[in-house]
């Protein structure tokens, strides 16, 4: 024992020797209401559960804040910073009055089912590196940027942003959403007003099954910058939904290779000072725009010598895009879905002369019918679930053990909310 001791002693200080900048990462762990007068400085912090945590000076946290289980948080200047942020099933509202960010992560932020508030003078959301330097999923996003520092509602300057299933409100004296390596939206609803563009990267842009209205290029103070309404140094795709974009300084929709509206699109309404929709002419660019889409005026056509659409020869400010063969659609919210399971125990003696039936998946939050369906793989053949009740029920004379079934659950959705669909465990005893 002593011999183990003096081991662990001398292993450890050699890596002070060794390592000299090596420290050991400890975790703040906050599972009541909290009030924080000074900085956090743990490596890791955690807010777990429905309690609250203001505060006072804002974060400055050196590894990861997780904020999850439906805690709040609310901070006032200079808002909340660490090296990776996890936001999830959380409400969080952050406020930076100078020239800072409300919710800055200085590798990547990631918000998944959470109702997120946040205004600042420089950026309102901002995450830096990770794959993906935002990740925003399932969620509402309030992001202002209207202070005199004011560069993005969102931004990730050295990574890309993907946004799916969520609704966004974006304000900015700048840019709206800034990606330095693309940027990607899947069923987002966004209102988006912006003194300069309203989405920009240097990537490429992919807008699928989205209803976005940008408003555009409302306040230039450098003459020598000209913002649009969208713009990609690579390419723009719109793949579904609906989009209404202008932008009163420049184009609509700018793109250096690529500007392409396929024939899931529904509508494009584009207007700019300049053009309606450009892409650099020099550079080969291409506006292609699906066989099925009627485009007004009628017999407009992209002139490729100039890199935007014309009408015979008059250069196109503005243009409307619609499919007519498909039905307008409509935008449906994430699911609220959430599924909450337990283990049961059921006693042998009382299988011998019948099956058991018991509740172990609660249904804490859905929209639409719930319906219940066994995965048989990796479930026991002792086990059953009722497709409308989701109780289980025990098969008779089953023996002393640990039985477990998955179950898939569903909720239909409604009018405002998308099917969704989740796969459970559970564990039952027999004894």
């Amino acid at each position: 024992m002593k011999k183990t001791f003096k081991t662990l002693l001398f292993v450890l200080v050699l890596s002070l020797f060794v390592f000299p900048n090596t420290t050991f990462a400890k975790t703040i762990t906050l599972k009541k209401d909290t009030v924080m007068k000074t900085q956090l400085t743990g490596d890791n912090v955690t807010i777990t559960g429905k309690h609250k945590l203001t505060l006072k000076k804002g974060a400055r946290i050196k590894g990861k804040l997780i904020i999850k289980g439906g805690a709040t948080v609310v901070s006032a200047h200079p808002g909340i910073k660490a090296k990776n942020i996890t936001i999830s099933g959380a409400k969080v509202n952050s406020k930076n009055t100078q020239s800072g960010t409300a919710i800055e992560a200085t590798e990547k932020l990631t918000i998944k089912n959470s109702t997120i508030e946040a205004t600042a003078n420089s950026y309102g959301l901002y995450g830096m590196d990770g794959h993906e330097g935002v990740t925003i999923t399932g969620s509402k996003v309030t992001a202002r940027a209207d202070g005199d520092y004011s560069l993005a509602g969102i931004a990730s300057s050295n990574k890309g942003i993907t946004i799916e299933d969520s609704v966004l409100e974006i304000n900015g004296i700048e840019d709206g959403i800034f990606a330095y390596d693309g940027i990607f939206f899947n069923n987002v609803k966004a209102t988006i007003h912006t003194g300069y563009e309203g989405l920009a990267t240097i990537g490429h842009m992919y807008l699928f099954n989205s209803f976005v209205n940008i408003d555009g290029g409302n306040f230039n103070e450098d003459e020598t910058v000209n913002p649009n309404g969208i713009y990609a140094y690579d390419a723009v795709v719109i793949d579904g939904g609906k989009l209404v974009v202008s932008s009163k300084q420049s184009d609509g929709i700018y793109a250096g290779n690529l500007i392409q509206i396929t024939n899931n699109t529904y509508s494009v309404n584009v207007s700019g000072k300049e053009y309606g929709l450009h892409v650099d002419a020099l550079g080969g660019g291409v506006v292609n725009i699906g066989d099925l889409l009627f485009v007004e005026p009628n017999g407009s056509s992209f002139d490729s010598t100039k890199g935007y659409m014309v009408n015979g020869t008059t250069p196109l400010k503005s243009m409307t895009i619609v499919n007519p063969n498909i039905d307008e659609p409509v935008f449906k919210e994430a699911n609220t879905l959430k599924v909450k399971t337990s283990a049961k125990t059921v006693k042998y003696s009382a299988l011998k002369k019948s099956s058991k039936v018991v509740s172990a998946i609660k249904i804490e939050k859905k929209n639409g019918i719930v319906t219940y369906e066994k995965v048989d793989s990796g479930s026991s053949s002792k086990l059953s679930v009722d497709n409308t009740t989701g109780k289980i029920t025990v098969k008779k004379k089953t023996k002393k053990g640990t039985y477990k079934i998955k179950v898939k659950v569903t909720a239909s959705g409604d009018k405002s909310h998308r099917t969704s669909s989740k796969t459970v465990t559970v564990t039952i005893k027999v004894k």
